[in-house]
């Protein structure tokens, strides 16, 4: 399977998972590629676990240089596309708006609010550009529905996961998130709006790879993990105390997820069938 015009997969990556430095040794091996899509390259680790194909892409890239607002969310989902991969797990630091999330919780975000940003899609209207998604090609103008952003099968095999590891982690299995654009944090009159329109946390990029995978027809799953309190909910926000209870839940969360995508892969999981 050629992904980047010279590297070739021997076989389709199982499952993908995007998050940020602290992941980048999920896997024990694996093999650094640059994959090739129409919207720029992509820098992947492609390993395995337990002989299921797994993709590493470091959102935010190899030394966390991209802030939120630059990220290629278009060519990231292409790539995993490409690789035939068609779950996707992302980890995501979010701040709680509830103000009942306790840190360190994993909020598995179930709906989103993005109502602020530029609108981000494969669809643009250029009826050259098309793409295959469960065999049907779709091109020009194209509105998908997201009734359920975040796979519903995903979120359940986390938390299944998560139960019977019985870590010390605190999994809510539902929640809000709301995308803003980033890169700075949210001011307190701003948590305040989000809090009435329902939001239970804040984070500034779920929501856009939600839209794009659903473009892509590929089932995608958030662990928002709760690093801090939304601003004027505490004295101050900085980006050391995020860093710092995110690095702190990763070894636990790594387990998780491969545990869910090894029980996925043995129970032999379809992928939801979307509509378009």
């Amino acid at each position: 399977m050629n992904v980047d015009g010279g590297f070739i997969l021997a076989e389709e990556v199982f499952a993908a998972v995007i998050g940020g430095s602290g992941f980048y040794d999920l896997l024990k091996e694996t093999r650094v590629i640059e994959i090739d899509t129409p919207f720029g390259l992509v820098t992947c680790h492609v390993g395995s676990y337990y002989d299921i194909p797994i993709a590493f892409i470091p959102r935010h890239g190899e030394t966390h240089s991209i802030p939120p607002h630059r990220i290629n969310f278009r060519a990231n989902m292409w790539a995993i596309y490409s690789m035939g991969a068609k779950w996707i797990i992302s980890t995501n630091a979010v701040g709680a708006v509830d103000p009942n999330l306790r840190l360190g919780s994993i909020v598995l975000v179930n709906d989103f609010l993005d109502l602020w940003s530029s609108p981000i899609t494969y669809f643009d209207g250029d009826p050259s550009f098309s793409v295959i998604v469960n065999g049907k090609e779709l091109r020009g103008v194209v509105h998908v529905d997201m009734t359920e952003p975040y796979c519903r099968k995903i979120r359940n095999y986390v938390k299944k996961a998560a139960d019977h590891l019985d870590l010390p982690l605190d999994v809510v299995p539902e929640g809000i998130y709301a995308n803003t654009k980033g890169p700075r944090f949210e001011t307190p009159a701003e948590i305040r709006a989000l809090r009435m329109l329902g939001a239970d946390v804040v984070g500034m990029t779920s929501a856009r790879e939600a839209t794009l995978s659903r473009e892509l027809g590929l089932c995608y799953a958030s662990l928002s993990i709760v690093t801090n309190k939304a601003a004027g909910m505490q004295e101050k926000v900085t980006v050391k105390e995020v860093f710092e209870l995110f690095d702190s839940v990763i070894p636990d969360v790594k387990k998780v997820i491969l545990t869910a995508i090894e029980n996925l892969k043995k129970n032999d999981e379809k992928p939801c069938q979307l509509y378009y």
